[in-house]
């Protein structure tokens, strides 16, 4: 049994309209809604043992202040390919990993996290900016992990139930 921890970007700021999508930075509330979240995993024992973000600067400034208040030890790593993903493309990077641990979480953005949380699941649930979804799956390795039915969704959390 494995445990998947799916992580929508916080909030992030659409102020400055020449900035590419890519480099869009959180906004106050995803500052503020973030650490809150890292707190939640780490008082119900969910920190993650690894993380895996988006490159995008919303993903990666989420990704950093989770670690900060969850209390994280391990590297982030950043996969460019995680950018507005399809499902199929997270499931190549789950497949990817080389280390075993029980429990990993990735953060991105939406559709592709809410489509891979339907087709592992067989749920389907919006996930609001800064939400985690937790996600069992019934699989011994990363490698088995597949494009199906395979999970069952255990909790969703929004920033908004939260404060």
């Amino acid at each position: 049994m494995r445990t998947l921890l799916l992580m929508r970007h916080a909030k992030s700021s659409h102020e400055d309209e020449e900035l590419a999508d890519h480099e869009r930075p959180l906004e106050q509330r995803g500052r503020i809604d973030t650490p809150m979240m890292g707190k939640l995993l780490a008082l119900r024992g969910l920190v993650p043992e690894a993380i895996i973000s988006s490159t995008a600067v919303r993903a990666r400034e989420t990704a950093k202040l989770l670690i900060g208040a969850c209390g994280f030890k391990g590297e982030l790593e950043l996969k460019s390919e995680l950018y507005l993903a399809t499902p199929k493309t997270y499931v190549q990077v789950l497949k990817a990993v080389q280390v075993d641990r029980s429990r990993i979480m990735m953060v991105g953005h939406c559709p592709g996290l809410e489509e891979l949380l339907a087709v592992l699941t067989d749920k389907s649930r919006h996930l609001p900016t800064g939400a985690i979804a937790q996600i069992a799956l019934k699989i011994n390795a990363w490698k088995d992990v597949k494009l199906d039915n395979c999970g069952e969704l255990l909790n969703l959390w929004l920033p908004r139930e939260l404060s």
